[in-house]
């Protein structure tokens, strides 16, 4: 099963309580991990199992933190005469939640961002400086009635000399 070993911390958990690390089993998440109080402690240290479930209790029983899926195997496989109820094994005890690994950026982001920071810095600048430079004139295709009746006249003077060829 698990040993001390597989049990070692990877990321940086909050908790409402104790701020600890996650456990990780053979180098997965053991998913819902929940703080160890001393009514765990104790239960883990002096609770009668089969030899492969008392390696996992004293295993778990070194952390902060025991993954709620090995606690309950534990509580299980434990006399159930013994063993206290799961609610007050519980009590007291903190969810433990752990963020979520960064997102590795790639060149292609990566290389968009800069291109995107750098047309917003230039934005920001011509917005600070617009005061006092002369002003740049706008050349907007077919901005007046006259620019879109000239480009009229001209494509029906082409269509018709085409026309004639023909």
């Amino acid at each position: 099963m698990a040993s001390a070993e597989n049990n070692g911390a990877s990321s940086h958990p909050s908790t409402t309580g104790a701020t600890t690390k996650t456990t990780v089993v053979d180098g997965v998440n053991a998913g819902l991990i929940i703080s160890t109080t001393e009514t765990i402690c104790l239960f883990l240290a002096g609770v009668e199992l089969s030899d492969d479930l008392r390696e996992l209790a004293s295993s778990l029983s070194d952390h902060p933190t025991v993954p709620y899926k090995h606690l309950r195997s534990v509580w299980i496989g434990s006399n159930p005469v013994t063993r206290p109820d799961l609610m007050g094994l519980l009590s007291g005890s903190n969810f433990v939640f752990c963020s979520p690994k960064p997102r590795e950026k790639t060149e292609e982001l990566k290389a968009r961002l800069r291109k995107l920071g750098e047309a917003s810095e230039r934005k920001a600048y011509d917005e600070l400086v617009k005061d006092i430079t002369p002003r740049k004139p706008v050349d907007v295709p077919f901005s007046s009635y006259k620019d879109q009746m000239g480009f009229v006249q001209q494509f029906l003077g082409e269509v018709s000399v085409l026309t004639d060829i023909s």
